[in-house]
């Protein structure tokens, strides 16, 4: 008896390809660079991890076979922002991660952005093996320009750019509100804009096409809220601030949801059905 098998894989048009490639070059810069304390196995445990999950539960879930690029890319995450004492806890962020987008759903969507989601509820719950460490890409301003060029290409093929913008002002204006009630020199504050840590989080991480906004105003409402959200958790001195600041927009983001509609746009991603024919 013959059939057929479909896979669905991304095309040269889906950001996420490109964003592939991009971080090779992140995860090179992580193995290379020995300030950076990272690992190949560390690496291959989360890419391992998150692309059987993400294949594992699509077919359990969905029904469908996939090129798990979304699992991997989620899993890559993990890797270059924590420092861990175990390179289990690093499969359990990728776990975390890849889990919340099956498992906490609303109106069909998932709720979390992975990547937060699995690193802040890890930092949480072991905070005395796994914490994200902005350190590591300190000592370049190389990295800080490069990050940022590549970051706001992605965020355009992403159309996701407003958000990024909103992030990057509002947060500039809660630095000066900052320095002018705490009594501390602005470039104290602004030294956090200039660093390779907060271009990944402003570009690579808020403009996640799945939990951000498709709609233009509803992506600046956003990334303000999480810019605005980061500097009050910082004057509190809560640690964790911009990881705590985007689980609170991406819920606040998913009532929104609920009631405008805004997810149900076009797919960001593009991809196409492979078929392939197999005997039973």
């Amino acid at each position: 008896m013959r059939g057929s098998l479909s896979i669905a894989v991304p095309t040269w048009k889906d950001a996420r390809v490109w964003l592939a490639l991009v971080f090779v070059l992140f995860c090179y810069r992580a193995l290379s660079f020995a300030g950076f304390g990272r690992t190949r196995s560390q690496l291959l445990v989360c890419v391992a991890v998150g692309g059987v999950l993400d294949v594992i539960f699509n077919r359990l879930k969905y029904d469908r076979w996939i090129f798990p690029i979304s699992g991997i890319l989620a899993s890559i995450g993990p890797f270059l922002m924590v420092d861990s004492i175990s390179i289990r806890y690093y499969a359990l962020i990728v776990f975390l991660s890849i889990g919340s987008k099956f498992f906490f759903r609303w109106n069909g969507r998932h709720i979390f952005n992975p990547n937060n989601f699995g690193i802040l509820v890890a930092a949480i719950g072991l905070s005395g093996g796994v914490a994200p460490n902005p350190s590591r890409w300190a000592g370049s301003f190389e990295w800080t320009l490069i990050i940022f060029v590549l970051g706001a290409w992605l965020s355009w093929m992403a159309e996701r750019w407003a958000a990024s913008i909103a992030y990057y002002w509002v947060f500039f204006l809660g630095c000066l509100v900052r320095s002018a009630v705490q009594g501390v020199s602005i470039w104290f504050y602004w030294g956090t804009m200039l660093g390779p840590m907060f271009q990944l989080i402003c570009f690579f991480m808020i403009t996640d096409p799945k939990t951000s906004p498709n709609n233009r105003k509803l992506q600046l409402l956003f990334g303000g809220c999480v810019a605005l959200l980061d500097n009050l958790f910082r004057f509190y001195e809560l640690r964790l601030s911009v990881y705590l600041a985007l689980f609170v927009t991406t819920v606040l983001y998913a009532v929104v949801d609920h009631f405008t509609g805004d997810s149900k746009g076009p797919d960001p991603w593009r991809e196409k059905e492979l078929e392939f024919g197999v005997h039973a």
